[in-house]
């Protein structure tokens, strides 16, 4: 009987070692699992990229490109059109929505937006952005833009403002975002970007500019009204050098320079004494692009006797652009 107890501790012991090395042994075998999938994938990676590459050159027909035979060679193939949309920016983005035709990754990238990750999600959004036109996406990527995820609502944003489908407006793209971090992120501005050139967006914009109660909200829309290229904007722009945000103070004035608005001379040099170097910057780089009118120059003597040098460089060089144009300001002539 007093050899019981060892007899079980052996047992036990003997257990322990089989369980960890069938654990072990699991282990090695799922690593050459993934191993040989990696492999295979950076194998179909490869061969694809060879073959794509003449295709998005014009060199060979995009008929000719091998389709994805399964869901893993799909995954890494559009994973690479991805990549390389990162990468090439506009370049082959024509080619790319064809070749996107050419394989079927609508139906696999409408599956991943309903129910992948996050990841998969943004993902998704990225390359039906480039898709052809249907109502079908159109809509899944509408439902998008109430995803839980923030960043999917947002990528799903950007996507719409590329497609533009017949009754899209800048509310609906805007509203999902708001109460997140995502007007923070540059993203949202080429949402603003891509929807603000259209004819008739004008109006569009104004309202939400004037409804915003998020300051970066507003610093995005003002960047957008920039590239409308629209001059009845811009006492609407000029309406935010009174905000109580140097950030959208700041976005203000550099949207009245780059409309190269006049008109609004008097409010912007008004804000010589603004508390923000920044602000006060943006104000000496307008009023040196404005022309050598008096009020500019004005602004211009002011600032260059401001305490901040970035502040005095810009005004001194817009006196200097102008000096052909009338008397050297007593400032500059100091300066020079």
């Amino acid at each position: 009987m007093s050899g019981l107890p060892y007899l079980s501790i052996w047992i036990a012991l003997l257990t322990a070692v089989v369980a960890g090395l069938a654990v072990w042994g699991f282990r090695i075998w799922r690593k050459r699992q993934a191993d040989a999938v990696s492999h295979r994938r950076e194998q179909f990676s490869d061969a694809w990229l060879q073959e794509l590459l003449p295709v998005l050159e014009g060199q060979s027909q995009i008929s000719a490109l091998p389709l994805p035979g399964t869901a893993e060679e799909m995954s890494e193939a559009l994973h690479l059109i991805l990549e390389l949309l990162e990468r090439v920016r506009g370049q082959y983005r024509d080619r790319l929505r064809l070749v996107l035709d050419h394989i079927g990754a609508e139906a696999t990238a409408l599956r991943d937006l309903v129910s992948g990750s996050p990841e998969t999600k943004i993902s998704s959004c990225r390359l039906l952005a480039l898709t052809q036109a249907d109502s079908n996406v159109d809509l899944q990527l509408s439902r998008a833009l109430y995803d839980a995820d923030w960043k999917v609502r947002l990528e799903a944003a950007y996507a719409l403002s590329v497609r533009q489908p017949l009754g899209l407006t800048l509310e609906s793209l805007l509203s999902p975002l708001r109460a997140t971090p995502a007007f923070d992120m540059e993203l949202a501005q080429k949402v603003v970007k891509q929807f603000a050139p259209l004819p008739g967006r004008g109006d569009e914009l104004a309202r939400a500019l004037m409804g915003s109660r998020n300051p970066q909200e507003r610093v995005v829309l003002l960047a957008g009204i920039a590239d409308a290229d629209d001059l009845m904007l811009g006492d609407v722009v000029a309406w935010q050098l009174s905000d109580y945000s140097s950030a959208v103070r700041l976005e203000a004035i550099r949207t009245l320079e780059r409309m190269a608005d006049p008109v609004q001379i008097m409010k912007v040099t008004s804000l010589t004494a603004d508390p923000e170097p920044a602000v006060r910057q943006a104000v000496a780089a307008y009023a040196g692009s404005m022309g050598g009118g008096s009020a500019a120059q004005l602004a211009l003597q002011a600032l260059a006797n401001d305490s901040s040098p970035d502040v005095r460089q810009v005004a001194e060089a817009g006196l200097r652009r102008w000096q052909s144009g009338g008397r050297v300001p007593a400032a500059t002539d100091a300066s020079a």
